[in-house]
């Protein structure tokens, strides 16, 4: 493990005293946890700009993001981004293949 060297604010040290002093552990643990927790949270953020703006696919957007294709889609979700694309034309495809089929079966 490398050591870096970092200036934090006196809130910011307070903030990481109260988490210590309810999850245990040292500062550094803390703050291990923190910066984990942060990098994860950015990593998907990327990822769901990236699969938003048509830059990824949605399983290289959920490996960036170090979760499961159906951990990702649910991210996505929860965030009111839908998991898969549908074009225009596609649900227009769709609607006269169900018109054809009503048809047929009356």
């Amino acid at each position: 493990m490398s050591n870096v060297q970092v200036r934090l604010s006196k809130e910011s040290i307070s903030e990481i005293d109260m988490l210590r002093s309810r999850l245990g552990g040292s500062r550094s643990e803390i703050i291990r946890k923190a910066l984990n927790a942060g990098i994860s949270q950015i990593k998907a953020e990327i990822a769901l700009k990236d699969y938003l703006e048509n830059r990824t696919t949605l399983c290289k957007a959920a490996h960036f993001s170090g979760m499961s294709v159906a951990e990702f889609a649910e991210y996505a979700s929860k965030k009111g981004v839908p998991f898969y694309r549908y074009s225009a034309e596609e649900a227009e495809e769709d609607l006269k293949r169900l018109r054809k089929l009503h048809e047929d079966s009356a």
